[in-house]
């Protein structure tokens, strides 16, 4: 049950990022934007280049103290869907990325 809710986390915030990413900017509020420009910092040549679906470790956190799911049950199922192999990281220039395999 709480690994389901950790997945529905990171399916939220990855909707929630890449709906604003193709939202038009002429669509976009003021916070829309700064996320907008925010998630286009993050991108690497790697993730650009390959096509990869990523998000940051950050946004998975927020997104999951706005759905409720407790602190250390989101790290704790992220480090095991990591381990097995369901999310990868990547931390190149500062950020911790987590790429769905």
């Amino acid at each position: 049950q709480q690994l389901l809710e950790v997945v529905n986390t990171i399916n939220d915030a990855l909707t929630n990022k890449y709906k604003i990413m193709r939202m038009p900017r002429s669509k976009q509020g003021t916070t829309a934007r700064q996320q907008f420009e925010k998630w286009r910092k993050q991108e690497t040549v790697e993730t650009q280049e390959e096509g990869l679906v990523f998000v940051s470790n950050e946004d998975i956190l927020d997104t999951g103290k706005d759905n409720g799911v407790d602190f250390n049950i989101l790290k704790t199922s992220l480090q095991v869907l990591r381990y097995c192999g369901g999310l990868r990281l990547h931390g190149e220039g500062g950020i911790h990325r987590l790429i769905v395999v």
